[in-house]
């Protein structure tokens, strides 16, 4: 009568060993795969945030739009402005003329 061996120590280690490996391989085909991937993901990430760019400037209009420089500039008067830093210049005096009393 023939008895069937059971797994030693060894057999186990050795099919623990051989599932590990055929798990690093897998994993090495996929890493091997993310490389070779790499520079087309890289133009496609490339692109997008390009178009992305684009449709972000043309949502918001071109920043050389003369046509509305001249509009605001022809309608403001430099009065109102040249009021306003006087009274900036006139504000900052007296701040820094307290500061240094104190």
């Amino acid at each position: 009568m023939l008895r069937r061996k059971s797994a030693t120590a060894l057999d186990q280690s050795k099919g623990d060993l051989a599932r590990r490996e055929s798990e690093l391989r897998d994993e090495m085909a996929k890493l091997e795969r993310m490389i070779e991937e790499a520079p087309r993901v890289a133009e496609e990430l490339s692109r997008r945030q390009r178009e992305g760019t684009l449709n972000e400037s043309e949502r918001r209009g071109s920043r050389l739009d003369v046509s509305l420089a001249l509009s605001i500039n022809a309608t403001a008067s430099p009065e109102p402005l040249r009021a306003e830093k006087d009274r900036f210049a006139s504000n900052a005096g007296k701040a820094g003329l307290f500061l240094w009393s104190w």
